[in-house]
């Protein structure tokens, strides 16, 4: 896990991509009906993807307990020619449906299982081919500032909103928006908040930054 940590913060700032740490940190992306014949087999979970490349997560696994009993879940993540990332998901209660988001997934095949203790029950692979933002989107953090850095890399000006969502349930608690000449970087500080927060970058064409910062 990448780690930034703030020398007013002795404990220190950790700071973790969705992707990466999707298991320690499932995020809730939206519920959705499920399809008439999903697409897992087994008589305990139903599972079924959606993919959206304007949402934080391009790429959600929704997840029904269609049994009597609260039940385990696990989950792998397995980009084209990568290294499977595995792990447990959701305790799902009876006849609770949970969305399970990936983050801001990269362009290319992607590969998603989900298992009980009783067996594999979908997998699934399917190709994001999200068209490109013009955004580039960073993070900094010292001295207790917490910096965006942006950069349009159209050559037209692009509105931005610089999004910090201050208790973890997906909505953002303060928005800024400004709007960047063609080509023009700018660095943007804000006061680094003093509880785990989550700041996202967003176009009107979605989502180049979510980036989640956790103090130990």
């Amino acid at each position: 896990m990448p780690s930034d940590a703030s020398p007013e913060r002795p404990f220190g700032l950790t700071r973790r991509t969705l992707v990466a740490t999707a298991w320690a940190a499932p995020v809730i992306a939206f519920s959705a009906a499920a399809p008439a014949a999903a697409a897992s087999a087994g008589n305990d979970l139903t599972a079924w993807l959606v993919t959206a490349c304007g949402a934080p997560d391009r790429l959600t696994l929704n997840l029904r307990n269609d049994f009597t009993a609260p039940l385990q879940t696990y989950l792998e993540l397995t980009g084209d020619g990568e290294q499977p990332s595995a792990g447990p998901g959701p305790v799902l209660a009876p006849g609770e449906t949970r969305s399970f988001g990936f983050g801001l997934l990269s362009n290319g095949g992607w590969t998603v299982g989900a298992s009980t203790d009783g067996g594999l029950r979908f997998r699934e692979r399917t190709v994001l081919s999200c068209p490109p933002l013009g955004l580039d989107a960073q993070t900094s953090s010292a001295d207790g500032t917490l910096t965006v850095l942006l950069r349009n890399d159209d050559p037209t000006p692009k509105d931005v909103r610089i999004e910090f969502d201050l208790d973890d349930d997906g909505v953002a608690d303060t928005t800024d928006t400004l709007t960047l000449a063609g080509g023009e970087e700018r660095a943007v500080p804000y006061p680094l908040p003093s509880t785990d927060f989550t700041v996202r970058v967003a176009t009107d064409g979605g989502y180049a930054l979510v980036e989640s910062f956790a103090f130990a």
